[in-house]
C-alpha cells in the first residue's frame, strides 16, 4: 500500500491542516488565557478573520511600504 493512500493530499490536506492549526490554537489561547490573558486578547485582536472578511498581509505590508517611502520621498525632496 502505498503512503500517499493513507495520507490524504490537494484540498483535504489544507482542510486537516487548518483544524489542526484552528485546534493548536484553541489549546495555546485556553492554556495562555490564565496566566497571560491580554496576550490572547491582542492575539485575538489581530486576526485576520473578521466581519470584513480575510485580509491580505502581502497587500496591507505593500500599501504601508509604499505609503512610507513615498513619504520619505517628500521630505528628502522637499
Amino acid at each position: 500500500m502505498k503512503l500517499s493512500a493513507l495520507s490524504p493530499t490537494g484540498p483535504e490536506r489544507r482542510t486537516q491542516l487548518t483544524r489542526e492549526r484552528v485546534m493548536a490554537a484553541a489549546a495555546l489561547a485556553s492554556a495562555l488565557g490564565a496566566s497571560h490573558p491580554y496576550v490572547v486578547e491582542m492575539a485575538l485582536a489581530v486576526t485576520h478573520g473578521g466581519a470584513l472578511g480575510r485580509c491580505d498581509d502581502d497587500a496591507e505590508f505593500e500599501f504601508a511600504l509604499d505609503f512610507i517611502l513615498d513619504g520619505l520621498a517628500r521630505v528628502q525632496s522637499g
